[in-house]
């Protein structure tokens, strides 16, 4: 369709049906009305969403809100829900909102409708809590800035040096999985707390020749305190309650609900 040429104020206005019937199936579409088959419904933008602010404060742009609702349910528009629904956004909590947010494109007061960004990619504040963390999710009860993890919604593509609040391109709907289980080897220990449980310190190994002391650090590999899943009060004589300096372990990565990912280890003993 060729659209018509721009006018100026006082001169007439020539148009021709075609073009005043898309411009109505254009204003149909934003009201959510049916528009028919092959109409408007199926070009949008679908990555983006129109979003209610539910938070009960206003939202910059792109701030981040929890999905914890749709605005019209089938029952009430079924017209509005198949072609233009819309979300509620609320303050991200960490029980109900991990891998389910939008960042917002637009700054929308408390209570009112505006664009968010469901998939792809989009810059955002994060609060970087690990320089190397590959991904984000939601930071529990804020609305400004997700959360960096070993795992999340969010890939992160670049950021700015460093830790804590740092801008960040995203992106959105691209789930990062915690890494699996390591080998690694023990550089120190420390315990028991009150609970009986030892904690070690670890770098990641691989096996670098045929004999069993054959282990060297891995370039650029993962390091940290690891937590014991036993309780080890009563140790039999000779034996130790935790690994020795030089052992050998498989450490496993357990998600956390902020985000966050810790290091544990089994051990009976030995």
């Amino acid at each position: 369709m060729n659209l018509p040429a721009k006018v100026r104020q006082g001169e007439p206005i020539r148009v021709t049906a075609d073009f005043f019937n898309a411009v109505i199936d254009v204003v149909r579409w934003w009201l959510g009305e049916d528009t028919g088959p092959g109409a408007l419904a199926d070009r949008r933008d679908r990555a983006t969403v129109l979003v209610k602010n539910a938070s009960g404060a206003d939202v910059d742009r792109f701030g981040v809100l929890g999905i914890d609702d749709i605005l019209h349910v089938p029952d009430d528009n079924l017209d509005g829900f198949k072609n233009r629904p819309c979300l509620v956004g609320v303050t991200p909590d960490a029980e109900d909102h991990q891998g389910k947010f939008v960042v917002m494109l637009d700054a929308v007061p408390d209570g009112a409708i505006g664009r968010g960004l469901i998939q792809g990619v989009v810059c955002v504040k994060v609060n970087v809590v690990s320089n190397g963390d590959p991904a984000a999710d939601i930071a529990d009860g804020d609305a400004t800035r997700l959360q960096s993890g070993a795992a999340g919604r969010a890939q992160i593509l670049w950021k700015e040096d460093g830790t804590d609040e740092k801008w960040a391109l995203v992106q959105l709907a691209m789930p990062v999985k915690p890494l699996p289980n390591f080998i690694a080897q023990v550089t120190s220990f420390a315990g028991p707390d009150a609970g009986g449980r030892w904690t070690v310190e670890v770098v990641e190994v691989y096996k670098a020749g045929p004999q069993w002391t054959d282990w060297d650090t891995t370039p650029g590999g993962r390091s940290g305190t690891a937590y014991c899943y036993q309780m080890v009060r009563d140790v039999t004589p000779g034996q130790y309650g935790h690994p020795a300096v030089g052992d050998i372990l498989e450490i496993g990565q357990v998600p956390v609900a902020d985000g966050t990912v810790q290091y544990w280890y089994n051990w009976t003993g030995g």
